[in-house]
């Protein structure tokens, strides 16, 4: 049910951004889908980053009345001056590491596909060189923070890629089987 995907607008901002279809198998994937392939379309045509997610969760609620929630964790990035913006609706804590320290970015907030006139959570700072961005579904459990943090910690100017796959395949092989999706995308 995980989607992912990054992007930038003709404005000078990077996005990255993880849907988590709530429930398993097909019907997850396609709303998780669909909630990233409207928001990347809505932001490249212009709209603003909260009337996009308004219209994606608008777009869920009336989708042939099926419930079809998704969590969205939306990163924005102004790559002219470093300021960038955590948007939230049910997603997982982003780690920041700012000068060596690890932040916990995190906000109390609704998926999309729920309700009506969705609440979007959104914090904002400031990033410089050297800076890294991790944003997780809730495949990497709370249980897998202790080592992301770790690692994370441990991470200096590298490949990014094999950072994180190495990261994915070491928090797999920790947890027990099961079918959860896990996407982490690192910036």
């Amino acid at each position: 049910g995980d989607m992912f995907s990054s992007f930038q607008d003709d404005k000078g901002y990077f996005y990255a951004v993880i849907c988590d279809g709530m429930g398993t198998g097909t019907k997850a994937a396609i709303s998780s889908s669909l909630a990233v392939t409207l928001l990347e379309k809505l932001i490249k045509a212009g709209f603003s980053v909260t009337a996009a997610i308004n219209t994606v969760n608008t777009s869920l609620i009336s989708k042939s009345g099926d419930e079809c929630s998704v969590t969205l964790d939306l990163f924005a990035l102004d790559l002219y001056t470093g300021r960038c913006e955590f948007y939230k609706c049910g997603a997982v804590d982003t780690l920041v590491k700012r000068k060596g320290k690890i932040v916990d970015v995190g906000f109390d907030s609704l998926p999309l596909g729920i309700v009506n006139g969705v609440d979007v959570s959104c914090g904002t700072g400031m990033l410089s060189f050297g800076d890294v961005v991790v944003l997780c579904s809730d495949g990497v459990r709370e249980e897998d923070c202790y080592l992301l943090r770790s690692r994370l910690k441990k991470f200096t100017n590298g490949n990014v890629r094999n950072f994180t796959t190495d990261l994915c395949e070491e928090i797999r092989r920790n947890q027990p089987p099961k079918n959860d999706d896990m996407t982490m995308l690192t910036i």
